[in-house]
């Protein structure tokens, strides 16, 4: 089975690479869509593409029990039946040209890929309370060093490398600036 995996991964953090360890054991090949690819340094998406492909290849290289991983990319462009078909076109300059299932536990992904026909599979939640992104990024902009145990310890270096918790901080401040003027 070619299994679909989408998210935005800002960061990725331990509840996303517990779903793709769910989801080595159904698939054979897992193919990563990173959403908004198009959209970077807001603080729903601090990161940009390159920043977490980055992250989620060292991911690949560190967690050997996984099955291979291709990654592909889509932009936020504001049309749910439009996107629907970016991730398919996406999919299909791969070598796979399709996949059996989506693996998602967000229910807009799950109804648009089930108007389509595909199969989709709920994954299940691990501490979902705590891993979740915005989360990790509300203690990060807040300096909150805990969010730091939220994600894999190996992907640390490159968080702090690119400054992601100064970059929150940062956005933060700039949207407060914004509100009080």
């Amino acid at each position: 089975m070619i299994a679909l995996f989408i998210g935005r991964f800002q960061p990725f953090h331990k509840g996303h690479l517990h779903c793709l360890k769910y989801i080595s054991k159904k698939a054979e090949h897992i193919i990563i869509c990173i959403g908004s690819s198009n959209v970077e340094n807001t603080i729903d998406n601090p990161l940009n593409l390159d920043e977490r492909i980055i992250l989620i290849n060292k991911v690949i290289k560190n967690e050997r029990e996984l099955k291979p991983i291709t990654i592909i990319h889509v932009p936020d462009v504001n049309d749910n039946s439009k996107w629907t078909e970016l991730v398919i076109e996406e999919v299909r300059k791969t070598k796979h040209k399709n996949f059996d299932c989506v693996f998602t536990n967000n229910e807009l992904v799950k109804e648009l890929f089930e108007i389509k026909g595909y199969c989709v599979c709920g994954i299940p939640f691990f501490m979902r309370e705590l891993f979740q992104g915005m989360i990790i990024r509300k203690k990060a902009e807040i300096s909150d060093t805990n969010w730091k145990k939220y994600v894999p310890d190996y992907l640390l270096p490159e968080l702090k490398e690119i400054k992601f918790e100064e970059r929150l901080i940062a956005i933060a401040q700039k949207i407060k600036n914004d509100d009080n003027n």
